[in-house]
């Protein structure tokens, strides 16, 4: 299966090369506009049984919480297969926005839930505060 694409659309790709290991290259734009598209794809791709996954990442554009997850659903079904799951080539861009405790996908997602809530309550106490005041 050496170098077999397994793409749709320009914007949400993935590349499987099997010729030494389980190696899945991901490119373009991976975010909720494009989950149709990279969910049908992550969900074509063979998965082995044991070894170790490389999912190679450095040439994704973007990335929200909705292509984390599929990657995170993906990192864990090839962990449920006893397959060793390394995240390499990811883009400095990503790691400064939201520190996450490890290099997880779990840990990733956390991170975002966690800003996310963040981000949530301010917004609605900003919203009330504001509120408060123009009613008076």
């Amino acid at each position: 299966m050496t170098g077999t694409a397994v793409t749709h659309g320009a914007r949400a790709q993935a590349e499987l090369d099997t010729s030494d290991g389980w190696r899945l290259r991901l490119t373009g734009r991976w975010t909720t506009a494009h989950v149709a598209q990279a969910d049908q794809t992550l969900k074509s791709l063979p998965l082995p049984d044991g070894g170790k996954a490389i999912f190679h990442m450095g040439d994704v554009e973007l990335l929200d919480t909705a292509g984390a997850w599929l990657i995170h659903r993906t990192e864990s079904a090839l962990l449920e297969r006893g397959v060793t799951v390394h995240l390499n080539d990811t883009a400095p861009r990503f790691d400064a926005n939201v520190p996450a405790a490890s290099d997880t996908m779990d840990a990733i997602i956390a991170a975002f839930d966690d800003a996310l809530g963040t981000a949530l309550k301010r917004l609605v106490g900003w919203t009330l505060q504001t509120g408060q005041a123009n009613r008076h």
